[in-house]
């Protein structure tokens, strides 16, 4: 719990880094990841010599530029060894799995200390959204386990997953029984639980806050949440293979980077006519050291 909150304090810290010394700061951790991937990855090893560079061509961000995009599709196809740095411990690796909504769920593993860091990237977005010590959060979403806490047996951070595979009926009992003041859950979920009731949903629950994440929040539904729920709304975007990559804060301006922890580029090829800023996103992270 100690290095969970220290943890938390520096994704904190970081935030409030000026420019040049956040800049300095990733370009120190993508030094050492690629280094990493080079000595100790034999996919990544093959990757940068078919490619003619070595870790040395890689100093800055701005190189990342000659380094080859890899898809999910190569690591699926490389296979886990190839993927897999030589030193890591196996039976010490925290596997997750993806949604699988793009096709065949792809499993991720990281080290404990990987996994902490991803813990503290969430835990820091949910309460840059408001969560605080005496919320109560209702997560609406993938079947796992909140750890109980000390904090939570001194009824602080209070949380609880109520899965998807059940019924909306017993979602919105339990809901009924929470009384959440903070709700995290995909729209579409959040769209089936207002078809199952013949009464508004805020006759049910009164969060105060209500942050959406992996889907796009359309005009038509936000207006309705906002006219019957009346809360706060965030946005957070997130991957499984990376964790929480960005979050919105309370001057809902767009979202902010956990940029000390990955580097986000916007690939345009082809080029968009008259649209800046549009492509596909490429993600590199700079905690991944295990796989």
């Amino acid at each position: 719990m100690i290095r969970e909150a220290l943890e938390l304090k520096r994704v904190f810290k970081n935030r409030r880094l000026p420019r040049n010394k956040l800049e300095a700061l990733r370009n120190q951790k993508l030094r050492a990841v690629v280094r990493n991937a080079y000595e100790h990855v034999p996919y990544y090893q093959s990757l940068f010599r078919s490619a003619g560079i070595s870790p040395g061509d890689i100093r800055t961000v701005a190189d990342l530029r000659h380094v080859p995009v890899t898809t999910k599709e190569d690591l699926k196809d490389a296979g886990f060894d190839n993927c897999t740095a030589g030193w890591v411990d196996r039976s010490s690796l925290i596997t997750m799995q993806t949604s699988g909504s793009t096709g065949k769920p792809f499993h991720v593993h990281r080290s404990p200390t990987e996994w902490r860091i991803a813990r503290a990237l969430n835990m820091a977005s949910l309460m840059t959204c408001g969560f605080g010590p005496k919320d109560r959060l209702a997560i609406l979403g993938p079947e796992w386990t909140v750890r109980q806490r000390l904090l939570h047996w001194l009824g602080l951070y209070r949380s609880e997953v109520i899965p998807l595979p059940v019924t909306a009926d017993w979602q919105l009992k339990r809901l009924k029984e929470l009384q959440p003041t903070v709700v995290w859950t995909y729209p579409s979920v959040l769209r089936l639980l207002i078809h199952n009731l013949d009464y508004p949903l805020g006759e049910l629950i009164r969060p105060r806050v209500v942050i959406t994440f992996a889907e796009m929040f359309d005009p038509v539904l936000r207006k309705r949440v906002a006219t019957e729920l009346d809360p706060e709304l965030f946005s957070l975007y997130g991957a499984t293979e990376f964790g929480r990559i960005a979050w919105e804060c309370p001057e809902h301006d767009g979202l902010h980077l956990n940029a000390d922890h990955f580097v986000l580029e916007c690939v345009d090829d082809p080029p968009l006519p008259d649209v800046e800023g549009v492509g596909k996103a490429v993600l590199t992270n700079l905690f991944g050291f295990a796989m």
